[in-house]
């Protein structure tokens, strides 16, 4: 499918008060004809320029609108990547690009939200491959407009989205001057897959060791269950020992065992059949699949990368542990063109606030991030 065919002929000028930015929305069809979905550029008011270099915003796995509510502040700040936008436009001659994940259209901030704007049906069409042709996409359609200069272009990425960023740098089908990652990852999904399947629930499990002992009791599992990471998750049965205790080597080889069956019975599944996350479809398992069987690093899609690389990660992180980014980019390094700057932000989670996983962003780290995404266009 064409990229004119693509676009569906109406865009929309979106008053956005209280800001110096106005926004233009264009609607476009999906490239396997299943649906459509809504990019936003936000064009900084204050500047009268012909053509705007634009940075374009990239989120991670979830369910996500333009916004991308991942904040648990209370606050307008909650929309990590409006706010990100708003600090680019009001602050720089710079545009910004977000979009709507296939079958979200609005924010899912509550249970209302979620039956109202949320399409299980289109969210079974998302596998690995649909969803990078829906990022090249926005990529696409965004560079290719008249007010954009498409050869100035910048990218942001959160978590998976850095993944996904690094997929379409090596298949050359995107041409940023540089790339930006907060809460980034640096090794391979199928070795950050086993992590928090396997070390990090070894981790949180010994959590619930009260005598700090390096023993963990099944009465101490019973006790510490509720207010545990897998309360609502994992059933307590899967916890238990058959000897009434665990040692970490014991634990870890029993979540290894659960996880190569975990493995196995999804790699079984049609590409299309639901994958369901707490309740709702979350994807087709052709998305989730893609965890169990890419093995090709963020730093080797990026190796004959010459732009601007940069992570923002924060040192409690609970989804893309820093450190071990850290060490793996070190252990790697020698094969990338450019040297990646990683800034690792101390007490900051995965969306660089005090919480493990969500925000909203630090105020000072979000305008650094800013500037860092800017840098490259100006």
């Amino acid at each position: 499918m064409s990229l004119a065919k693509s676009i569906v002929f109406l865009t929309t000028i979106l008053c956005v008060f209280n800001t110096s930015a106005f926004s233009e929305e264009i609607i476009v069809n999906t490239k396997d004809g299943v649906t459509s979905f809504g990019i936003q550029i936000d064009f900084p008011e204050h500047c009268n320029q012909r053509e705007y270099p634009a940075v374009m915003l990239v989120a991670g796995t979830g369910l996500y609108y333009r916004n991308v509510s991942l904040g648990i502040g209370g606050t307008e700040r909650d929309l990590v990547f409006k706010d990100l936008s708003n600090r680019i436009t009001q602050n720089y001659c710079v545009a910004t690009i977000r979009y709507d994940y296939r079958g979200v259209s609005c924010d899912l901030v509550d249970r209302p939200a979620i039956e109202r704007c949320l399409d299980e049906d289109i969210r079974s069409s998302l596998t690995a491959k649909t969803l990078l042709e829906d990022i090249q996409l926005v990529y696409d359609t965004a560079t290719s407009h008249p007010k954009i200069n498409g050869k100035k272009i910048s990218m942001l990425g959160h978590s998976e989205g850095s993944i996904n960023i690094s997929r379409m740098v090596a298949r050359k089908s995107v041409s940023p001057l540089g790339v930006v990652f907060f809460g980034g990852v640096t090794e391979s999904p199928k070795s950050l897959v086993r992590w928090q399947f396997v070390d990090r629930s070894v981790d949180y499990a010994f959590a619930m060791d009260t005598d700090s002992d390096d023993i963990l009791t099944n009465l101490e599992i019973m006790k510490g269950y509720d207010n545990s990471q897998f309360n609502g998750v994992v059933p307590i049965q899967t916890l238990l020992s058959p000897t009434g205790v665990w040692n970490r080597f014991g634990l870890k080889t029993s979540f290894t065992y659960q996880f190569s069956f975990v493995v196995a019975n999804s790699l079984i599944q049609p590409d299309h059949k639901p994958y369901i996350q707490n309740d709702v479809v979350f994807s087709g398992y052709g998305w989730w699949k893609k965890w169990f069987l890419d093995d090709t690093s963020v730093v080797e899609n990026l190796k004959d990368f010459t732009g601007a690389i940069t992570y923002f990660n924060g040192s409690i992180d609970s989804q893309a542990p820093s450190r071990q980014q850290m060490e793996f980019l070190a252990d790697n390094i020698h094969m990338m063109k450019t040297i990646p700057e990683f800034k690792l932000f101390e007490g900051k989670g995965h969306s660089l606030s005090s919480h493990p996983l969500y925000g909203p962003i630090d105020e000072d780290i979000a305008d650094e991030m800013a500037a860092k995404l800017v840098e490259p266009l100006i």
